[in-house]
């Protein structure tokens, strides 16, 4: 009786290593890769690609409420007049959109997200909170709340991101190309402090308003951060090419951001005057 309880048992374990096993790749991290319709004036996406293929077909943002999950990445390839809600605390969110001389991404994110990318010329108004965000040369990024804002320059061509946050501040550095050069920093900025010069990339905020160590460390967060030196290079092979998707082009719709665009009016007025 023990040695056909002993087969039993492991027959059972044997059936239950593979449903564990598929139990565990079904809650690995998913891409949704979106791309908004002029004509349809809906966001559309598709799973599991950086690139967008229309033989894969496309769901539109209700099948996204039901399949997204906590941790998921969200990868945005065009602007948009609409804004994109985010139900749940995804992984990552990467802005590659590059047109934002015509628009900009504008995303809510419900529950926060781990770590934003805005990938150079691409552009996002953000509204939520993110726990790390990078902003690259020549983008723009004007967030609500934001824990640890890392942004790169290069100082030797005149090229800074714009950069806006409405709410709280707490870690703010910036990494030049050019070798010995020093960007701006500082830490704990109050709601609505917080300032950076896009044209000569300095800090803007009175020095009496935030603290400013040099050897501050970021504020610790649930998350890891993405490595600044890859993280505006893994979304830029195939993102050059965007399909068209119509050609009306609707007004920008800044209903839902309210007071996150205010600090961007400017840093886009800069942007077109280039």
């Amino acid at each position: 009786m023990k040695k056909f309880l002993s087969i039993l048992l492991t027959a059972v374990l044997m059936f239950l290593l593979p449903l564990s096993s598929m139990t565990a790749k079904a809650a690995e991290p998913t891409t949704f890769c979106f791309l908004f319709h002029d004509v349809d004036q809906v966001w559309y996406y598709q799973t599991n690609t950086t690139t967008w293929n229309e033989s894969l077909g496309r769901k539109d943002v209700n099948q996204f409420n039901q399949e997204v999950k906590a941790g998921d990445t969200v990868l945005v390839i065009t602007s948009g007049s609409r804004v994109l809600e985010i139900p749940v605390k995804i992984g990552n969110l990467t802005i590659a959109n590059k047109d934002h001389d015509k628009s900009l991404a504008m995303v809510k994110v419900n529950q926060g997200v781990d770590n934003v990318m805005v990938t150079d010329k691409s552009a996002l108004a953000l509204t939520g909170t993110a726990d790390n965000a990078h902003v690259y040369y020549d983008a723009v990024g004007a967030f609500e709340n934001v824990k640890n804002l890392y942004a790169s320059s290069n100082s030797a061509a005149n090229i800074y991101p714009a950069l806006s946050v409405s709410g709280t501040l707490n870690y703010f550095k910036v990494t030049d190309d050019a070798p010995g050069v020093g960007g701006g920093f500082g830490q704990n900025f109050p709601a609505g402090t917080f300032g950076y010069d896009s044209e000569n990339g300095r800090v803007t905020t009175h020095l009496d308003l935030y603290e400013h160590d040099l050897n501050a460390q970021p504020v610790a967060t649930t998350s890891t951060p993405v490595a600044a030196a890859t993280a505006n290079k893994t979304t830029q092979a195939g993102l050059d090419s965007v399909p068209s998707m119509g050609e009306s082009k609707a007004p920008l719709f800044a209903g839902v951001i309210g007071i996150a665009l205010i600090g961007l009016g400017v840093a886009l007025k800069r942007k077109e005057n280039n």
